[in-house]
Formats: structure tokens, C-alpha cells, sequence
């Protein structure tokens, strides 16, 4: 697994607003982690609570909600 950055957009699925962003993306990663900023300034809100094993292996718990990611 190796790590990269990219420029994608998040988009809000309901209101379509979107944003440009740089993301640091791990090759083998199943979700994607955006600041709380990014996601509020777009209305995106939590639709509830995930308990994610990060790299090193340390279980953490993270709000998760629904967007867009174009690249």
C-alpha cells in the first residue's frame, strides 16, 4: 500500500454544492476522510457512527455521512 495526493471534488448529493480539494489517499483505503470544514461548508451532515481500524491498527470512532468524490 503506498500513499499519493489528488484533486478530486466532493459534492453534496442532495444539493449539489462542490468543492475542490487536495486529498492524501491511501492505495488500499475503502473510505475516504475529509476535513469537517470541507463537509460543513457544503452542508454535508454525520448520519451516524463508524469504529475504523486505522494504519498502526488503533481503533478509532469517526461520524460518517454520504457525499460525491469525482476525480
Amino acid at each position: 500500500m503506498g500513499f499519493t495526493q489528488v484533486k478530486v471534488t466532493i459534492i453534496n448529493p442532495i444539493s449539489a454544492l462542490e468543492r475542490n480539494v487536495d486529498l492524501l489517499v491511501g492505495t488500499g483505503a475503502l473510505l475516504t476522510s475529509v476535513p469537517r470544514k470541507i463537509l460543513e461548508s457544503l452542508g454535508i451532515k454525520p448520519i451516524g457512527k463508524r469504529k475504523l481500524r486505522v494504519y498502526g491498527g488503533q481503533v478509532i470512532e469517526r461520524e460518517v455521512g454520504a457525499a460525491l468524490v469525482k476525480y
